[in-house]
C-alpha cells in the first residue's frame, strides 16, 4: 500500500473534487419524433474555483455554495439560468484562514460545511491532510457562523453531506455514515467492514442507501442498524452500476421518486410502481463523457434537472429541460466493443463525439463482474455474433484472439485508414499480415523487469531467478514484495509463457517447469496479504494484471522487494527508473540494461469488423483515433505511449522535474521518504525515445489462454492441484478453446 505526499498548491483548485463521491459511462436508443431534453450549460460567475453543492427549486432558481477567487462570497443565486447571479452570503471572518472541502445547502438558505482549519496559511508547505485539524459548522443566510462537533472516525475527511427532512447526514472517505446533530455526530455503521469512499448516498423512507464499488449498503437512519428489507431501488441501482466506468450519484425527491445518474444515463425510479425508466441517454449529453465527474443532481422544476459536475478541475452546472417542440437530431450510429473497460478508448470516444456530433457512438463491454462473466464467456458470446455477421463495428482487440479473426477474415483491411499518419513503425505493424494492416494499437507500454544484482546473479531465466529467491530466503531476504506478488506473477507470464506454446500447442514439459519455478518464487517470498484481506491462504491470479513500474520501483528501492516486473508506460516512469539507478547502481532495469527480449504491450488496438453495419463511420473513427488530435487524448492520460510519431515526439519533449520525492509505507506500516535525484540531460530524452524503437516483439495477447494458465498456476501454487494435474487441466482447456 502506498501513500504519496504532495504540496497543497498542486490541488487547491480541485480540492472539493478530490473528496467528492462522484463519477460517470454510455448507451441508448434513438428517436426521430419531436420532444426531447435540451442541454444548457449554466454560466457561472467569473473566478469560481470550486462548487460544493447546489440546491435547485421547483421554480427553476438555483442556489450555489461555492468558492470564488478574491471574494468572500460563498452563496450565490440565479433565477434566470445563470444569466445573472445574486451574491447572498459572505464567508464569516472566523473562517477566512480555513479551506472548505465539503458542504451542503439547506432549504432555509444556510450552509453546512467541513473545512481544514487554518490550511490557507500553509499553502507552501507539505502537509498530511489526514492529520490536519478540521472544523465543522453552519453558516446561516445572514453570514453568522455556528460551530458543530463532528468526531469522525480516524480523523477522516468528510466526503459528502445529504439533507433529509432537515436532518443532516454525511459519510467519510473510509465509508462510515453519520447523522450530524447539535450535540455531535452519531455514527450509523460502526461495525461495518468498509473499503473506502462510497460513490454516493441518499436517504428515502428512513433508509440510507450507500453506493460503492462493492455494491449497496442500507441502514435504518433511526436505529443505525442494517435495514431489514432490501430497498427496491437498490436492485435497480445494482443493475445499472455494472455498466458504469466511474461512479454514479443518487437523489431522492421525497415524493416517491428516486434518481440515478451515471455515465450511461439518467434514470427515474418510482417507488410505488417499483419500476424505472431512462430519461436521458449518456451517449448524447455532456455528463456521459469519461472525464466528467458527477457530484450532484437536483430536480429543477417540472421535467427539468440540474447537474453539478467537474470537467477535470473545472466546476460546471448543466440544466436539462424537456422541450416538446425540440426534435431529436437524427444521427448515424457506431458500436465499439471492448472485452473490458478501457479508459484510453473512452477518452478517444469522447473526442470523436465532439468532432463528429452527428455520429452516435455506442459502447459494449464483454466482461461484466456483476454477472460473473469470464473472458472465456465474453469471447464465446462475441464469436457467435461475429460468425453470424452480426457483430459490432469496431473491435478493441486487447485480449481477443486477433490472429484467429485475421485468418478467418473477420476483420476488414484498414491499411488506407492508417497509412496517412506517421505511426511508430514496429508497433503500428503489430497486426500487419502479407502487406495489409488489419488492426492498429493506439498506444503501447513496455514489459519490464527491475531487480537487484543478487536476484540476477545466476541469470535472467525463470529457473535461475527461482533458485536465487530460494537462496535469498535462507538469508532472511524476500525476493517478492507482499503487496506486489500478483502483478509480478502476471508479468512473468508474458516473459516466459511463449516458450510453452509451440506450433499452436502446449508443451507440457515447459509449462510444468514454469509452474514449478513460479511456485518456488512464491514459496520463498513475503506474500501473505490474502490471509489478512480474505481470511484464506494462498495467491489468487484471477484478474491479476501487470503492475505499474513507477510505483513498484519504490518498493525495490527501499528493500521491500528484490524483484519487480510490470509495465513501463510513461516518461515519468522511465525518468524515475533512471534516477533510482543513479542513486543505487545495484538496481538493474530492463529498459536500460538490455535484460531479456524487448517486448511491448500493444494496447487499445482497433480493428473494424468485416461485417460492420457502419463501415464508413468505423473508418472515420480509426482515422481519428490514430491522428494527432485523437492521440493527444492518449498522450494526456500518461498510461502508455502514443503510436503516432508526432504525439510520441511531444511526450519526449515535455518538461519534467529532475527529482522525485515519495512517501511510501514499508511492511511495518512505517512511512519512508525516498528522494530520487540525478542529472538528466536533454540528450537523454532523445536516447530514451530511440530505445523504444528496440521493442519489436508484441507480448502474448489472448486473455482467455492467459486466464487459463494463471488460474492453473494458482491452483498448483496453493496446493489445490498436483503439478501433473494442473498442467493437464490447463493444456486440455487451451486445446478445447483453440479448437472451437
Amino acid at each position: 500500500m502506498r501513500k504519496f505526499s504532495y504540496r497543497i498548491i498542486s490541488f487547491v483548485m480541485g480540492i472539493c473534487l478530490a473528496v467528492s463521491l462522484s463519477g460517470c459511462a454510455g448507451k441508448a436508443g434513438q428517436g426521430k419524433e419531436k420532444g426531447t431534453y435540451v442541454e444548457k450549460e449554466v454560466v457561472l460567475p467569473e473566478d469560481i474555483t470550486a462548487v460544493y453543492d447546489i440546491q435547485a427549486g421547483k421554480d427553476g432558481a438555483i442556489v450555489m455554495f461555492a468558492a470564488m477567487a478574491d471574494s468572500d462570497c460563498i452563496l450565490f443565486k440565479t433565477t434566470d439560468k445563470g444569466e445573472s447571479w445574486e451574491e447572498m452570503t459572505a464567508l464569516p471572518k472566523e473562517l477566512k484562514k480555513d479551506m472548505i472541502f465539503s458542504g451542503a445547502v439547506k432549504e432555509d438558505g444556510s450552509v453546512i460545511f467541513a473545512a481544514y482549519k487554518g490550511l490557507l496559511e500553509k499553502m507552501d508547505q507539505e502537509v498530511d491532510l489526514i492529520q490536519e485539524p478540521k472544523s465543522y459548522g453552519v453558516i446561516d443566510k445572514e453570514g453568522n457562523f455556528r460551530p458543530l462537533t463532528a468526531d469522525v472516525r480516524d480523523n477522516g475527511m468528510i466526503a459528502d453531506f445529504y439533507i433529509y427532512e432537515d436532518r443532516v447526514f454525511f459519510c467519510d472517505i473510509n465509508g462510515y455514515y453519520y447523522e450530524l446533530k447539535e450535540s455531535g455526530a452519531k455514527i450509523l455503521n460502526p461495525e461495518a467492514d468498509t473499503c473506502g469512499t462510497p460513490y454516493d448516498f441518499a436517504v428515502s423512507d428512513d433508509v440510507l442507501l450507500g453506493m460503492s464499488g462493492d455494491g449497496l449498503e442500507q441502514y435504518d437512519i433511526n436505529t443505525g442498524k442494517v435495514a431489514d428489507a432490501f430497498h427496491p431501488f437498490a436492485d435497480f441501482c445494482l443493475e445499472k452500476m455494472g455498466n458504469e466506468t466511474t461512479s454514479p450519484i443518487l437523489y431522492a425527491s421525497g415524493e416517491g421518486e428516486m434518481l440515478y445518474l451515471g455515465q450511461t444515463g439518467l434514470f427515474r425510479y418510482n417507488e410505488e410502481k417499483k419500476s424505472g425508466e431512462k430519461i436521458l441517454d449518456g451517449e448524447r449529453y455532456q455528463f456521459g463523457k469519461s472525464d466528467v465527474t458527477l457530484k450532484k443532481i437536483q430536480e429543477a422544476g417540472k421535467d427539468a434537472y440540474a447537474v453539478l459536475s467537474y470537467e477535470g478541475s473545472r466546476p460546471a452546472i448543466y440544466l436539462y429541460e424537456y422541450d416538446e417542440n425540440a426534435s431529436v437530431k437524427e444521427q448515424k450510429e457506431l458500436t465499439v466493443y471492448m472485452l473490458q473497460k478501457d479508459s484510453a478508448m473512452q477518452a478517444v470516444i469522447d473526442g470523436f463525439r465532439e468532432k463528429y456530433p452527428d455520429i452516435l457512438v455506442h459502447t459494449e463491454t464483454g466482461t461484466d463482474e456483476s454477472m460473473g462473466l469470464t473472458f472465456e464467456d465474453a469471447v464465446r458470446s462475441l464469436n457467435v455474433s461475429l460468425f453470424a455477421d452480426d457483430g459490432p463495428d469496431i473491435l478493441v482487440l486487447d485480449g481477443l484472439p486477433a490472429d484467429s479473426y485475421i485468418r478467418q477474415k473477420k476483420l476488414a483491411d484498414i491499411t488506407d485508414a492508417v497509412s496517412s499518419q506517421p505511426l511508430e513503425s514496429a508497433v503500428a505493424k503489430t497486426y500487419e499480415r502479407e502487406g495489409k494492416i488489419w488492426a492498429v494499437p493506439l498506444k503501447f507500454s513496455l514489459l519490464d523487469i527491475h531487480a537487484t544484482s543478487q536476484v540476477l546473479e545466476k541469470g535472467m531465466g525463470l529457473e535461475e531467478i527461482a533458485q536465487q529467491a530460494e537462496a535469498l530466503k535462507k538469508k532472511g531476504v524476500a525476493a517478492v514484495d507482499l503487496w506486489e506478488g500478483e502483478s509480478i506473477f502476471s508479468s512473468l507470464f508474458y516473459y516466459y509463457f511463449p516458450d510453452c506454446m509451440k506450433d499452436g500447442k502446449i508443451d507440457g514439459g515447459e509449462l510444468g517447469e514454469m509452474f514449478q519455478n513460479m511456485k518456488k518464487i512464491y514459496d520463498n517470498s513475503e506474500y501473505n496479504w490474502t490471509v489478512e484481506l480474505e481470511g484464506e491462504t494462498g495467491v489468487s491470479l484471477a484478474g491479476a494484471f501487470p503492475g505499474n513500474m513507477e510505483n513498484g520501483s519504490m518498493m525495490l528501492h527501499i528493500g521491500e522487494s528484490q524483484l519487480m516486473a510490470g509495465k513501463l508506460g510513461s516518461l515519468p516512469a522511465i525518468q524515475l527508473a533512471y534516477l533510482l539507478r543513479a542513486k543505487n547502481p545495484d538496481i538493474k532495469c530492463g529498459f536500460f540494461d538490455d535484460m531479456l527480449q524487448k517486448q511491448y504491450f500493444a494496447e487499445t488496438s482497433l480493428g473494424i469488423s468485416a461485417s460492420a453495419k457502419s463501415p464508413d463511420e468505423a473508418k472515420k473513427f480509426v482515422e481519428y483515433a490514430v491522428s494527432e488530435e485523437g492521440q493527444k487524448r492518449i498522450k494526456d492520460l500518461e498510461e502508455g505511449f502514443p503510436v503516432n510519431e508526432v504525439s510520441l515526439d511531444q511526450v519526449f519533449k515535455s518538461e519534467y522535474a529532475k527529482s522525485y520525492e515519495y512517501a511510501i509505507e514499508d511492511r511495518d506500516g512505517k512511512q519512508v521518504v525516498v528522494k530520487a535525484e540525478g542529472n538528466i540531460k536533454k540528450d537523454d530524452y532523445r536516447k530514451w525515445k530511440e530505445r523504444l524503437k528496440g521493442y519489436k516483439t508484441p507480448t502474448f495477447q489472448d486473455a482467455v489462454i492467459r486466464e487459463m494458465v494463471l488460474n492453473a498456476a494458482a491452483d498448483y501454487m496453493n496446493g489445490n492441484l498436483e503439478l501433473d494435474a494442473a498442467v493437464k487441466q490447463c493444456a486440455q482447456s487451451i486445446e478445447l478453446y483453440l479448437n472451437e
